[in-house]
């Protein structure tokens, strides 16, 4: 861990480390290619960026030695990044497959392939603080499978309780047109609608009769 940190900070202090990050990728992707570095000295000493950097600090020209110490800083990063990029990907790409042929969450799938690659890294490592570090990421990633659990079971909840509400509604419109045929369909409801009297009394009127009907008094 402490190689490492030594490792970004002589990359950030370098001459290619202080570029902008779209020409340090280019430098990184000419690397990769098979470029040499007098063909990458070249490339950056001829950007306008490092003339920038040229004029604002002093310095000379990237030389081969610029890209040879880059190799084994900066671009020795961009490769572990590159490669982890590349692991996290093929992951996503497992998940999907996983959850397309089980009809599952991808995402969760994700997860749970991640916490196992997790599982077998802990075994294996000797570095106690390191260790600390991925039990705790293990450990944010359990609760945030957990999490995302409890807020399906809430999703699931509300729509269970929107469809539950939406069947009562349907359930008192049947009844109250079944209730309005019937009413209809009775000749003393029907004068009682029709008479005389405000909306009010006709409608106390109407349950009176219907309380009446239902307690079998004539």
């Amino acid at each position: 861990m402490r190689a490492a940190g030594n490792r970004d900070a002589a990359a950030s202090r370098s001459k290619i480390g202080r570029l902008p990050f779209a020409l340090r990728n280019s430098v990184c992707e000419m690397l990769d290619g098979g470029a040499s570095a007098e063909a990458v000295c070249k490339f950056v000493n001829r950007s306008e960026n490092f003339k920038a950097l040229a004029r604002e600090t002093g310095c000379g020209p990237v030389n081969a030695q610029n890209v040879t110490d880059w190799r084994k800083t900066g671009f020795a990063r961009w490769l572990e990044e590159r490669r982890r990029t590349e692991r996290l990907r093929s992951l996503a790409e497992s998940s999907f497959h996983i959850a397309a042929a089980t009809g599952g969450n991808p995402a969760a799938v994700g997860a749970r392939i991640l916490a196992g690659r997790l599982v077998d890294i802990l075994e294996n490592i000797e570095d106690d603080g390191q260790a600390v570090e991925l039990a705790g990421a293990l450990a944010s990633l359990r609760k945030g499978e957990n999490d995302a659990a409890k807020l399906e079971l809430d999703r699931r909840r509300a729509e269970l309780q929107r469809e539950t509400l939406e069947l009562d509604k349907e359930k008192f419109r049947w009844q109250a047109a079944s209730t309005a045929l019937k009413l209809f369909e009775d000749a003393r409801a029907r004068a009682v609608a029709e008479g005389p009297g405000t909306n009010e009394e006709k409608i106390r009127a109407l349950l009176a009769y219907m309380d009446a009907q239902e307690g079998g008094v004539e």
